[in-house]
């Protein structure tokens, strides 16, 4: 899924016609509120992904580290960390790890992997495609689009309805990523 698809959901719930009517959306007509709209909802949408990721439905990355001096500092990773799950040696055993501000000590030496989850980077390409996980959902993520739109633009009702929707859509999400684990029956 694209930046422009979900802009194109959120505008259609919006009934935003100027934003759908731009040139860079397929349209033919050219307006400066429709480009602060188009604008706006850029950032409606990277603050809907980045809370997904964030908060609800984090993305997972592992990636080879070279590890010299014991530690691992957080510009020489690939995406931005958030919360370190796991590093493991070169024959796949577990490493310990103690998290600080600037850097990832660890017992490992030599090339070790380290899975993460991670915040994904702001998108300003229309055609930029999304990263999120594949559960949330081009209309999830219009939901949420919207509601951050509508409590930027003070549209407080309609932002209610937009929130209690998107709220639903992560909860159905949650819901089916857990595991229901029932005992073995006895037999007596």
């Amino acid at each position: 899924m694209t930046l422009k698809e979900i802009i194109i959901d959120t505008a259609t719930l919006l009934s935003l016609d100027g934003v759908l009517s731009l040139p860079e959306m397929g349209g033919n007509t050219q307006s400066n509120q429709s480009q602060n709209d188009l604008s706006l909802l850029k950032k409606c949408v990277n603050l809907t992904i980045n809370e997904i990721a964030g908060d609800y439905i984090p993305l997972n990355f592992i990636e080879s580290v070279l590890i010299s001096d014991q530690k691992i500092p957080y510009t020489a990773l690939k995406k931005p960390a958030q919360k370190i799950k796991s590093i493991k040696d070169g024959q796949g055993a577990n490493c310990y790890f103690k998290v600080y501000p600037s850097y990832i000590y660890t017992d490992c030496k030599g090339e070790c992997h380290i899975e993460y989850s991670y915040i994904p980077a702001n998108l300003e390409d229309l055609n930029g495609s999304v990263e999120v996980n594949p559960k949330a959902t081009s209309r999830l993520i219009a939901y949420g689009t919207a509601r951050e739109y509508c409590l930027i633009t003070s549209m407080y009702e309609q932002a209610k309805t937009w929130d209690e929707r998107y709220k639903d859509g992560l909860q159905n999400i949650s819901k089916a990523s857990t595991v229901l684990k029932i005992p073995k029956r006895l037999w007596r």
